[in-house]
């Protein structure tokens, strides 16, 4: 998997405030990983580890004539973990006390 990126946009005038997408995979690979996410549990929400990330898949089951199906799909970043929350503080706050000490020199990237 290459990137999982989240986006803000505005659809026919309505904001959309988090959209998830996948990039740099196939069509077959989203679709291939959303079916097992539905079959494997009954809960519409599953954290599964794709490659190095952490992705909560959504598959909503929708009935019709007492047969389910998938309903709709998508990913969303998982919540971090408490190890992860406090590596992420940890080096947010060794950026700040760098750039206070030595300047930030890039411009305002990160």
């Amino acid at each position: 998997m290459r990137q999982l990126v989240t986006i803000q946009f505005i659809w026919n005038g309505a904001k959309k405030p988090c959209s998830s997408s996948f990039v740099g995979v196939s069509p077959e690979f989203e679709l291939a990983l959303y079916t097992m996410t539905w079959f494997a549990s009954d809960e519409p929400k599953n954290i599964v580890t794709v490659g190095p990330y952490n992705v909560e898949l959504t598959a909503y089951r929708q009935k019709s004539r007492g047969v389910d199906y998938i309903g709709t799909a998508f990913p969303a970043e998982a919540p971090l973990t408490e190890n992860e929350g406090a590596s992420r503080l940890q080096k947010h706050s060794r950026n700040k006390k760098f750039n206070k000490k030595y300047g930030n020199n890039n411009n305002g990237r990160r």
